[in-house]
């Protein structure tokens, strides 16, 4: 892509690594290492009735440290290198990134390797353990840090989610890079809130040298749906809960005939007014909406947590039905008060709406 032409008029035009390149043949490498260098967005400015013709430009350069130079003259700069803790050559990584106004986001990355060491050559799935997220004080120097600390699976969901309270930039460890290293010491003190999230199909901890269960994804016996939440509670620094929910599905894989799968059937969400917390919640302290689905995995009753009901009707097209809505019914349980809309299609153009 060299140039982006707006309805207003304005463009952007872009300028790559390998523009002007010449030869007997296209090279390999002119593909793969071809980036962007310059982009300049042309554009007309007005203002208190008077029009003049703008330019901003954009320039960024390559390599470990890639940069990106603003319109303004703020440049971001970004810092890739290799996963920590292994050998050079095992993957780059971004790893630190600096913004004009002085924030710094960090991230420290650790492996989930789906077999032992020593059966494959190099590290597998690099998964960000430590974020740093880093806000500067009045002169542009990095001042005070927030930490996410997250735990993934062997098939790469989050389990949990800790949050640390800001601490001072200084007291995070950096190797002589200045890249990041771990965790504060004491940085337990500073939890402030921890997410967890628990899934179908689960298997061990990415950390885990367990790597035979059956549900990983690298295995023959691996479910296609390995990503679907069961229960998510959010906890306080002492490990009390705050906030739970539930879900369920139609199905949670696609055993025996069934072609459909991973459409969520009922969501409930723990309302403390309706009662104490439990794990599993109940009918007594949950709010709950509901959903069915047709063969195609279209949603055709949904029902909201005051129990209204909206009903989709999926009618024939150009001779084809499960494509499109034909007929919508707000609160179809409601016979006085539903509103129901048509939609007629041209198959090949648009579609008109009527509301009743």
């Amino acid at each position: 892509m060299s140039k982006v032409t707006l309805p207003s008029d304005a463009y952007a035009d872009y300028e790559y690594t390998t523009d002007n390149q010449t030869g007997a043949s296209v090279k390999a490498h002119w593909l793969t290492n071809n980036r962007p260098t310059q982009k300049e967005l042309h554009y007309d400015e007005t203002y208190d009735g008077s029009t003049a013709s703008k330019t901003d430009t954009w320039t960024y350069g390559g390599g470990t440290t890639s940069t990106i130079t603003g319109p303004d003259g703020g440049v971001t700069t970004q810092y890739f290198g290799t996963v920590q803790g292994f050998n050079p050559g095992t993957g780059d990584v971004l790893l630190k990134t600096v913004r004009p106004d002085g924030s710094i986001t960090d991230s420290y990355f650790v492996a989930n390797n789906p077999v032992a060491a020593g059966t494959y050559d190099g590290v597998a799935n690099n998964l960000v353990k430590y974020e740093y997220n880093t806000i500067a004080d009045s002169s542009g120097s990095p001042s005070q840090t927030a930490i996410k600390e997250y735990s993934r699976d062997k098939n790469g969901n989050v389990t949990e989610v800790k949050e640390y309270d800001f601490v001072a930039y200084s007291s995070v460890p950096k190797d002589g890079n200045g890249f990041v290293t771990g965790l504060p010491s004491g940085i337990s003190s500073s939890l402030k809130r921890v997410t967890q999230t628990e899934y179908y199909n689960p298997v061990p901890d990415s950390a885990s040298t367990t790597y035979s269960d059956a549900d990983s994804y690298h295995l023959s016996s691996s479910s296609r749906l390995r990503s679907l939440p069961k229960a998510t509670e959010v906890l306080n620094a002492s490990s009390t809960p705050q906030s739970r929910s539930e879900i369920t599905y139609d199905y949670t894989d696609y055993s025996g005939s069934n072609t459909k799968g991973g459409n969520p059937t009922a969501t409930r969400v723990w309302d403390s007014t309706k009662g104490s917390y439990s794990n599993p919640l109940t009918s007594g302290n949950w709010i709950t909406t509901l959903a069915t689905y047709d063969s195609y995995g279209n949603p055709t009753v949904t029902t909201d947590a005051r129990g209204v009901e909206t009903t989709t009707t999926y009618g024939s097209v150009g001779g084809y039905t499960g494509l499109y809505p034909t007929q919508v019914e707000t609160a179809s349980n409601y016979p006085t008060l539903k509103r129901t809309v048509t939609t007629a299609y041209d198959f090949y153009r648009s579609s008109d709406l009527n509301y009743r």
